[in-house]
């Protein structure tokens, strides 16, 4: 299946405790595999896995692209939990919108799986929408962690430990041209250089400092929120993408499906967005993820997507 995320032993504990319990697959030397798992090491003891496979990329060397034959053909996703018992969320994006996905004949937006301490699974599935095979398309899949908790609920600082996205190049043919939509580049309210890069969301819409956010943002159903963002620090790429969820689907950021930031020399860019609320109260966590060079049809590693701190969106009346 797809690579496995090596961590050094102190970022081990540093990554254990920011995620109280949960991690990536590590790998530690002479470590053996977990009874009963294909990729979770012995000592992972709260970690869990996520790949995704075609019959065509089955047992090759991995990279970013899974190659199909015709887009109705099934693929693998393949997870595994250990520790603990945990309700996981599965959303795929093609060309960065959310679709259904169909896992034995029924479609689901977002799959729901509710795993128990030692759960190792492979799951079929097809993208339920049409797809143009005259072009190669990018697949986002991501999978999310104790999607049935909130933010709000839990001890600690907010995390960005939650989960395993990839940004894959789903092909049909080798020479194939990426499918591409016309793009906006958004404009920042500043941009800086700092010793930091990845994607943060938080409700500091007047200094636009670059801190964690609170664990929980109170708002009326509907409301429209002003959240501000830092995004960008990246090296060796030109463009990067923000991809927002709410309650495990994707949410619209200033009326788009997905904001897309030129990234020149490094630079970290802040400005604010507008989210609208849902109408119904309750509780909502968001979640994101950063994409470097979204659009480029270029083989790569497969190395998991960096995420933003999570936080819960409290509607009330």
């Amino acid at each position: 299946m797809r690579r496995k995320v090596i961590i050094p032993i102190i970022g081990l504990f540093l990554l254990m405790a920011c995620a109280r319990q949960e991690s990536y697959t590590v790998s530690i030397a002479g470590d053996d595999k977990m009874e009963g798992m294909q990729h979770l090491y012995e000592s992972n003891t709260y970690g869990y896995y996520f790949g995704v496979d075609s019959d065509l990329t089955k047992g090759k060397t991995k990279s970013n692209i899974i190659e199909m034959n015709h887009a109705d053909d099934s693929l693998y996703l393949m997870i595994e939990s250990a520790g603990m018992e945990r309700q996981i969320a599965v959303q795929v994006f093609m060309d960065y919108e959310q679709i259904p996905i169909i896992v034995d004949g029924s479609p689901y937006f977002t799959y729901y799986i509710n795993a128990g301490e030692r759960y190792s699974e492979e799951i079929p599935f097809q993208l339920g929408i049409e797809v143009n095979e005259q072009y190669s398309h990018k697949m986002v899949t991501c999978m999310t962690v104790s999607s049935d908790l909130h933010e709000c609920d839990t001890e600690g600082t907010p995390t960005n430990v939650y989960s395993l996205a990839y940004d894959w190049i789903l092909k049909f043919d080798k020479e194939q041209e990426l499918f591409l939509k016309e793009k906006e580049y958004q404009s920042p309210t500043k941009e800086y250089q700092d010793m930091w890069n990845g994607l943060l969301i938080n409700n500091d819409i007047t200094e636009l400092k670059r801190t964690f956010p609170p664990k929980e943002i109170q708002c009326s159903p509907g409301e429209k929120i002003e959240l501000q963002y830092q995004i960008g620090g990246l090296g060796n790429c030109e463009e990067v993408l923000m991809l927002l969820s709410l309650d495990m689907k994707q949410i619209m950021v200033d009326n788009k499906n997905y904001l897309v930031f030129r990234e020149r020399d490094k630079n970290i860019m802040s400005g604010t967005v507008m989210i609208t609320a849902p109408e119904q109260p309750g509780l909502y966590d968001l979640t994101g993820w950063i994409i470097e060079d979204p659009f480029k049809n270029e083989q790569k590693e497969d190395f998991p997507l960096a995420a933003a701190p999570r936080f819960t969106i409290h509607v009330t009346l």
